[in-house]
Formats: C-alpha cells, sequence, structure tokens
C-alpha cells in the first residue's frame, strides 16, 4: 500500500531509509531502531494483550485483585513514597541545616543526652503538649538513647502550644541549667504525664498543671521553687526566642521535627530516624 497522497509507481521525495522505521504521515520520515525499545515494547504489548482479551474492566478487575491478594504493596509503596519525599525535602533545606549547624547542634544552652562532642547528632523539636510527640516520638526517642549511647541527642524546646507549654518549657530548661543529668528524666516524666495536655485556662486547671510539674521535679529530689524561678528568667525566655527563630528559619512549624545529621525528618516518622542514625554510625 502507499502512503497517503502518493500516486501509484511514482518516486517518493523521501527515500525509504534502511532498517527498520516508523512510517509517518509524512513518508518514511522517522527511522528508530526499535530493537533498543524491545523491553518497553514488551510490555506495552502485554498491556495491549489484556485490555484487548479481556476488556479494560476485566483489566481493572484483575489489578484490583492482586492488590487484594497482596495488601502489602501498598504498605511498600507508601515506603517508597515517604523516602522520596525525605530526600527530597532533606535536598532543598540542606543549605540552611549547614548555614545553621552551630545553632543546632552545638548551642551550649541546649538540654542534650550523649557525648558533647559526639559524630553523630540527632536534633529534635518537640513540644510537652503535643500529643504525638508525648505518645509516638518519644519513647521510641528513649529507645534510641540507650541504643546509641555514642549518639548525642539535642532537645530544642519550641513551645507553640501556648501559655502551658511554655511554662513546661521553661521548666525543662532549667531543670538542665541547676541540674543536667536530671534532665533526661524530668523530660520523659513530662512527656508521660496527660496533665500538662490540659488547657490550663482557669485557675483549677492551672493547679493541677502546676502540681504535675512540681510532683515531677520532688521525685528526682529537685526543689520546685528554685526550678520555677530559674525558669522565669529573661535568659531562658530568650533561649526560647532563639529556638522559635531558628526553627522560623528551617521552616519548621510543626512538632515533633528532627535533624539528623543533614536530613530533615518531619512528624515523628521514627522508622525513618532510626534508619538516618544507624546510617550515620556506619560511615
Amino acid at each position: 500500500m502507499c502512503p497517503v497522497g502518493r500516486k501509484p509507481g511514482s518516486v517518493s521525495k523521501h527515500p525509504r531509509p534502511a532498517g527498520r522505521v516508523i512510517q509517518s504521515a509524512r513518508g518514511w520520515s522517522i527511522s528508530v531502531k526499535l530493537e533498543n525499545y524491545r523491553q518497553e515494547i514488551v510490555g506495552i504489548c502485554t498491556i495491549l494483550a489484556f485490555l484487548v482479551i479481556d476488556g479494560p474492566w476485566t483489566f481493572d478487575a484483575r489489578v484490583r485483585a492482586y492488590i487484594l491478594s497482596h495488601p502489602t504493596i501498598i504498605e511498600e509503596a507508601n515506603q517508597v513514597l515517604v523516602a522520596r519525599q525525605v530526600d527530597e525535602l532533606s535536598r532543598q533545606m540542606r543549605p540552611t541545616i549547614q548555614a545553621h549547624r552551630s545553632s543546632l547542634m552545638a548551642d551550649p544552652r541546649d538540654p542534650f543526652v550523649g557525648p558533647r562532642d559526639a559524630k553523630v547528632v540527632v536534633v529534635e523539636f518537640f513540644d510537652y503538649r503535643c500529643s504525638i510527640c508525648k505518645v509516638t516520638a518519644a519513647p521510641r526517642v528513649a529507645k534510641l538513647i540507650k541504643a546509641y549511647p555514642d549518639v548525642k541527642f539535642v532537645f530544642k524546646e519550641l513551645p507553640i502550644f501556648g501559655g502551658p507549654s511554655k511554662l513546661a518549657a521553661s521548666t525543662a530548661i532549667a531543670v538542665f541549667q541547676l541540674a543536667p543529668d536530671k534532665y533526661l528524666a524530668v523530660h520523659e516524666a513530662m512527656m508521660a504525664q496527660n496533665a500538662l495536655q490540659g488547657t490550663a485556662t482557669t485557675p483549677a486547671e492551672q493547679a493541677t498543671m502546676n502540681a504535675a510539674i512540681a510532683s515531677i521535679l520532688r521525685a528526682e529530689g529537685l526543689d520546685p521553687v528554685a526550678v520555677s524561678k530559674r525558669a522565669a528568667s529573661p535568659e531562658i525566655a530568650g533561649q526560647l526566642n532563639d529556638v522559635k527563630s531558628l526553627a522560623t528559619a528551617l521552616k519548621i512549624d510543626g512538632t515533633p521535627t528532627f535533624i539528623v545529621g543533614d536530613r530533615l525528618i518531619v512528624g515523628a516518622n521514627m522508622d525513618e530516624v532510626e534508619k538516618q542514625i544507624a546510617k550515620s554510625v556506619d560511615r
């Protein structure tokens, strides 16, 4: 058969090239070596075969049946998506993290556990009234601290839920200033204390919250009055403002948020946090 628009027996202005070609409406103008695309062509033909033989609805049913028979494929796909999102976010934020590395990982005012000059540093921005911080992140962080004694864990107090959050954060920093070795125990107890999640807008609620904090401090042999006095200092207020400014520079607008090395991990994605710690330790 002659291409459209050509008389039988006429000579084409576009002579057919040697080898395999794809014919276009203008003649033999596109030359493609199909051998280079063998796998792609086989895949497309397979899909088309399903569509031709079974019809699109049957093909959709086959896909649905496969997913129902292998439900873990959805979780696997989600894990791949999350990993790609973490990689992209880290790539975008890497220059900013490097620019603020000293403030993030070596501010002497910040509470921390582990070696001061550790090779691997984990930074957490959190709020004592953040339910995800308390329920999901805190238990895993406690396990990671025990599992990786050579890693430095820095705690960035970021009170984003109002006055009660600020009171809890100021108290924790005051504990670190007065008795650094007591900080972790107080921190974990405050994370486990549900009374800190209240609104604390009424005198009764404020009294309940203050009593809960005082009880935690006394359990660790600390004087609640002395801690409260230090917590009200302008130095601690300035430190909290500095943490807020740092979070703004890093575009952190929620808790928890982690930084492991130069990777920023938003939310309580604790599997990813642990994965990055393990990779950093093994380097």
